[in-house]
């Protein structure tokens, strides 16, 4: 049987998401969150911007004031010291990977996994001919595609989504669910 996902055997990935002033390189990390494969949340870090004083349509989306950051620490060596003591030698689940990687050095990382091409490529399958590959589906998307298999709890987390915690909760529960459809088709074949 052609093998549907490439990580079905991982145990104790983390899971990484990060909140931004905008979606340029040039933009600054609002917040970063790491939760382990359980959820149980390892980092949960606010941060104020060193040069971008508005964000606007960032705030619009993620919720995050500048009162929210006003006395939190700049991002700095520290924090990335911090993240990669974090995620040394471990899997790392990013929703959008090549977001993240555009402010974050990752490279202490066993592995790298972006679930939003996994979703789309493997599960969502929409293509663009225009473009001749899968769209790219939002977090939101994913997690409201498996809706019907969540329970109460895990439904009541989309009301906070894009807060960095809640991203990687989202990311977890649409990892979760892909694992599980992996495991079905495999139990259809035996």
């Amino acid at each position: 049987m052609e093998k549907l996902l490439p990580y079905t055997d991982l145990k104790s990935y983390v899971i990484l998401d990060i909140e931004t002033t905008g979606l340029t390189p040039q933009d600054e990390i609002l917040q970063i969150s790491i939760v382990d494969y359980r959820n149980v949340i390892l980092l949960d870090q606010y941060f104020m911007p060193r040069t971008i004083k508005e964000w606007k349509e960032a705030e619009m989306i993620n919720g995050i004031t500048k009162e929210k950051v006003q006395y939190a620490p700049y991002f700095d060596d520290y924090w990335m010291n911090k993240i990669i003591s974090l995620i040394k030698g471990r899997t790392i689940l990013i929703y959008n990977k090549k977001f993240e990687e555009q402010f974050l050095d990752l490279s202490a990382a066993k592995e790298v996994v972006c679930v939003m091409q996994l979703f789309a490529t493997q599960v969502f399958k929409e293509w663009k001919a225009d473009i001749g590959e899968y769209k790219m589906q939002k977090l939101t998307k994913a997690f409201q595609f498996y809706w019907s298999n969540l329970d109460i709890k895990q439904r009541k987390i989309v009301q906070s989504a894009h807060n960095a915690v809640t991203d990687c909760m989202m990311t977890n529960i649409v990892w979760n669910q892909m694992m599980n459809d992996v495991e079905e088709k495999v139990k259809l074949v035996s």
